[in-house]
């Protein structure tokens, strides 16, 4: 098995948050050919799989069965339009919060690691059950940062109008923004007492 730092050195080389870049092969002398958003084919050896390619395959059930509860859900408009968003694009979300980097439109804002994916993951389902009205869990204290993270990350990116970001097109209608801030802003104020109780 590739030693954890081996594969961090090689998947950290590739801007796995550009959508475009999925599938595109890279020859890594001495191990083998990084496919992105696939993982490391070793020679003789076969597949390592990315962190995040691991996560989206572990809990591929569960953000069906939250596709299929927002379908039926009765929450208000802009709360179930911002979930189905959510669960619709989770995986370009996934990508985007733990690509390594920073943004090159925003570089002010902070991503969680690429290695935290499954952290990631676990608060990006939290955030689609309570816009539909449910709490499922809180995080952790020792997950609580990344928890926050996430939650700062999305809210900044969010973007409802044409105005507040020029040159990009709005990711949902005012509404849904509104209720999605609500429950980011909810989050990232939880995982932060949880971090400061662990302090």
């Amino acid at each position: 098995m590739v030693p954890r730092v081996i594969l961090a050195l090689v998947v950290v080389a590739v801007p796995l948050g550009r959508a475009a870049e999925i599938g595109r092969r890279f020859r890594v002398h001495g191990l083998g050919t990084y496919v992105v958003g696939v993982g490391l084919d070793m020679d003789g050896f076969g597949l390592v799989k990315d962190p995040v390619s691991a996560t989206l395959q572990a809990w591929d059930d569960t953000w069906e069965q939250l596709k299929e509860l927002a379908q039926d859900a009765s929450a208000g408009d802009g709360a179930k339009e911002a979930a189905l968003k959510l669960i619709s694009n989770h995986e370009a979300v996934l990508r985007d919060v733990t690509a390594p980097g920073r943004s090159p439109t925003q570089p002010n804002l902070v991503r969680a690691g690429l290695f935290d994916a499954s952290i990631v993951d676990h608060a990006l389902r939290e955030i689609s059950t309570r816009l539909l009205g449910r709490t499922a869990t809180d995080p952790s204290a020792e997950h609580a940062h990344v928890w926050a993270t996430t939650a700062r990350y999305l809210a900044d990116r969010l973007q409802a109008t044409h105005d507040e970001k020029m040159g990009r097109a709005p990711d949902m209608s005012v509404a849904a923004a509104e209720a999605m801030r609500d429950v980011l802003r909810e989050i990232a104020e939880i995982a932060s007492r949880e971090t400061q109780s662990a302090a």
